[in-house]
């Protein structure tokens, strides 16, 4: 393998590690397998997951700073959906790294 292969593989690995971090916790799992369904607020997500409020918010900030989550105000509340996009560039990166 070439040194500037190396190197490509590096970069890529790291420009994904923050989603793939994101996603790789039990409670964001069981958080993004309720968003899954649609946008929810923070207390939706408690009363649908039934997580500690305070331990969603705090995953749900880790997700958006990664980019796996987005957020929009409705009313007082922020709603929190998952960014297709980039579950999708991830799911497409992940199959170009793993298949030759």
């Amino acid at each position: 393998m070439t040194k500037k292969k190396v190197e490509l593989e590096d970069k890529f690995l790291l420009s994904i590690y923050p989603v793939i971090k994101a996603l790789a916790h039990p409670v964001r799992l069981k958080i993004l397998n309720h968003l899954k369904e649609g946008g929810a607020s923070v207390i939706g997500i408690v009363e649908g997951t039934g997580i500690n409020r305070q331990v969603v918010t705090f995953h749900l900030g880790l997700m958006k700073e990664a980019g796996v989550l987005t957020s929009m105000k409705e009313g007082i509340y922020a709603i929190y959906q998952i960014d297709g996009d980039v579950i999708e560039s991830l799911s497409e990166d992940m199959m170009e790294f793993a298949l030759p």
